[in-house]
């Protein structure tokens, strides 16, 4: 192995090394043809060998595939760490029925095909082009191969297992996950402001409740029911006296 390595604990899977015999048979690979060897088949033979848990081996987090794709023999078996878009899914013929070709890779970056077996109850999985995904992997060789584009590409190729969604789900696009949290953000965020602003009207009916004190001219006033109050203000408040204490509500006469 070339030296820029980590050890990674609890990534994604327990990865034994590779045998003694699986490395005699990887070493068989041929670079620039496909997949159908016996360099391959020993790849997925390892791979189904991998459990979930901790992987205490050298991991390369970021692998150079330009140099990978350019040196493949500095490389092979390495086990190194794939992150990227999910570009296309292909299902492989028989022999290799129930293994499936990636093609992952970054924006304006190349593109890394990456095999893997799919157990049937990984069948549901989230797994589809645009999604941004995560695996462990060891590399297998150089594969060339004609393009969408009409081109022949050379591509690193890659046996590896328990993919994951990396974290932030789509590469572009909606992600129903994200937006559902953020729809709760505001729908939390709408309630609280209506609490507040049914407190601060509760507040000021219950303000506008509490009597006010009166003036005295307002208490004459309404005591003021039976016409009019004589021109003199002696007379007047004797007036209101008297009809204050019961007294004859009529206009007195003149």
């Amino acid at each position: 192995m070339n030296p820029a390595m980590v050890i990674v604990v609890a990534l994604l899977a327990s990865v034994p090394p590779l045998t003694g015999e699986q490395r005699v048979r990887l070493d068989t690979a041929y670079d620039g043809r496909d997949h159908r060897e016996e360099a391959f088949a020993a790849l997925l033979e390892h791979v189904r060998t991998w459990t979930p848990g901790r992987v205490q081996l050298p991991v390369r987090l970021d692998p150079d595939l330009r140099a990978m794709t350019a040196a493949p023999g500095d490389f092979r078996g390495d086990l190194c760490r794939i992150a990227g878009r999910l570009e296309r899914i292909t299902p492989l013929s028989s022999p290799f029925d129930g293994v499936e070709e990636w093609c992952v890779g970054e924006r304006d970056g190349p593109l890394a095909l990456v095999y893997l077996p799919r157990a049937d109850a990984e069948a549901d999985a989230p797994f589809v082009a645009g999604r941004r995904v995560v695996l462990l992997a060891r590399f297998y060789k150089r594969i060339d191969a004609i393009a969408l584009d009409g081109r022949s590409h050379s591509y690193p190729a890659f046996v590896g297992a328990f993919p994951r969604v990396a974290s932030g789900g789509a590469a572009t696009g909606w992600d129903p996950t994200g937006a559902m949290w953020l729809a709760a953000l505001l729908v939390a965020t709408l309630g609280a402001m209506l609490m507040f602003v049914l407190l601060l009207a509760r507040r000021a009916r219950h303000r506008r409740l509490i009597a006010r004190p009166r003036l005295p001219m307002e208490s004459l006033a309404e005591v003021d029911e039976g016409g009019p109050l004589p021109d003199d203000p002696a007379e007047a408040l004797a007036e209101l006296k008297r009809r204050a204490e019961g007294g004859d509500s009529c206009t007195p006469s003149r």
